[in-house]
């Protein structure tokens, strides 16, 4: 797509996302980001997004999204991304 539109990649910005799991998330963080760079043919991207600060089949208060969102956010870290954040958050999250 790139080269069809005579870009380089430092020119663009690229964003991808992911949920969070119920478990296990610095290595589902690591999967996810892995498979992004991959389906999107790059070596890095700009933004990660975690896309709901909870796996989807979890309750809101459950004491284990706050540590699933460390995890995650700690693997983020150690990988090729040069911003991440968590989307859709309360204050109460």
């Amino acid at each position: 797509l790139l080269p069809k539109y005579n870009l380089k990649r430092e020119e663009i910005f690229i964003t991808t996302k992911f949920s969070l799991a119920e478990k296990n998330n610095s290595e589902h963080t690591r999967k996810m980001v892995d498979e992004s760079l991959k389906n999107l043919r790059t070596e890095y991207l700009d933004l990660v997004l975690i896309h709901y600060p909870k796996a989807d089949i979890s309750k809101n208060n459950d004491p284990r999204n706050q540590e699933n969102r460390k995890d995650a956010y700690l693997e983020l870290e150690k990988l090729k991304g040069d911003h991440f954040n968590i989307m859709n958050t309360k204050y109460d999250q």
